[in-house]
C-alpha cells in the first residue's frame, strides 16, 4: 500500500521531531501495513535542523511553511468539525440510565471525526499569516490560549455538573415522599425482596431499601446534570459558528505531492 504523504511542520516538541526516529530507525515511513505515513516536505525555523531531517527521511525542505498548506479552505473544515460536534452533543441531550451501546458509540464517532476536523485546520489558520521569525512567539501564544480555554471549559463543566446535580436531586426528592403511592409500593417490594435474600430483620431491610432508593435518586440527578453539561457545550459550539468567518482561510502555496 502506498504510504500517506504528509508535510512536517516544525520539529521542536512535535511527534516527528521527538518520536519519529525512535519508532522508525530506517527512516522510511511510520505506521502499519494498512496505514503508513511518509514525509515529503519539512519546514522548521532552524534551517539546519530541517535539512538534517530531510536528509534522513529523503524529503524536501521548503522555505515557507505555507508551501505545505492544502487546497481546502480551513474555515470550511472547522465548520464541518463544529457541526459534527454539535450533532454528537445533540445525540446526548436525551441521555438516560437505560441508554444502549449504539447511542453512546454514535456520539463518540461523531465527536471523534469532528475533533479531527477542528484542531488541524485551526492550527493552520492560526499560523498561515505569520512570518517564519514569528512562529516561536505565535506557538507560545497559541498554546497558552488553548490551555487557558481548555481550563476554563473544564472548570465551567465541573461547576455546572456539581451544582445541577444538587439542583436535580432536590427537585427529585420533592416527589420521593412517604405519601407518594409509587414510592410506597417500591419500598414495600424492595423490603420484601431484601428480607428474603439477606436474612436481616424488617427494620434493617427497610433501612437498606431507603438507601437503595436514595442511590437511585442520586444516579438520576447525576445523569440529568451530565445532560445539562452536554447541552451547555452544544450551545457553546453554536455560538462559536459565527466566529469561524473571522479565521484565515489558511490556503497558501502548496508543495507538490504533500497532503
Amino acid at each position: 500500500i502506498e504510504p500517506m504523504k504528509i508535510g512536517v511542520f516544525g520539529l521542536d516538541f512535535t511527534f516527528w521531531g521527538i518520536w519519529a526516529d525512535l519508532l522508525s530507525p530506517q527512516g522510511r515511513y511510520l505506521g502499519t501495513s494498512a496505514l503508513r505515513m511518509r514525509p515529503t516536505h519539512v519546514w522548521d525555523k532552524d534551517t539546519r535542523k530541517a535539512q538534517d531531517f530531510a536528509k534522513r527521511w529523503g524529503c524536501e525542505v521548503v522555505d515557507r511553511y505555507d508551501g505545505m498548506v492544502g487546497k481546502v479552505d480551513a474555515r470550511f473544515l472547522v465548520l464541518v468539525g463544529a457541526i459534527l460536534n454539535i450533532g454528537a452533543l445533540w445525540v446526548l441531550k436525551d441521555l438516560n440510565l437505560q441508554v444502549d451501546f449504539f447511542h453512546i458509540t454514535l456520539s463518540r464517532l461523531l465527536q471523534g471525526f469532528g475533533l479531527g476536523f477542528l484542531f488541524v485546520p485551526i492550527t493552520v489558520a492560526a499560523f498561515s499569516r505569520l512570518k517564519p521569525e514569528q512562529i516561536g512567539q505565535g506557538t507560545g501564544l497559541f498554546n497558552l490560549l488553548r490551555n487557558e480555554g481548555g481550563s476554563v471549559g473544564i472548570a465551567m463543566s465541573a461547576t455546572v455538573l456539581a451544582r445541577h446535580a444538587q439542583l436535580h436531586q432536590t427537585r427529585l426528592a420533592d416527589h420521593v415522599t412517604s405519601f407518594n403511592p409509587v414510592v410506597q409500593d417500591w419500598l414495600r417490594d424492595a423490603t420484601h425482596g431484601l428480607f428474603a435474600v439477606s436474612g436481616h430483620d424488617p427494620v434493617t431491610t427497610q433501612t437498606l431499601s431507603l438507601g437503595m432508593l436514595y442511590g437511585q435518586v442520586q444516579q438520576q440527578a447525576a445523569m440529568l446534570a451530565f445532560v445539562d453539561v452536554f447541552r451547555m457545550l452544544m450551545f457553546a459550539f453554536v455560538l462559536f459558528l459565527p466566529f469561524i468567518l473571522l479565521l484565515s482561510s489558511g490556503k497558501g502555496r502548496r508543495a507538490p505531492g504533500a497532503h
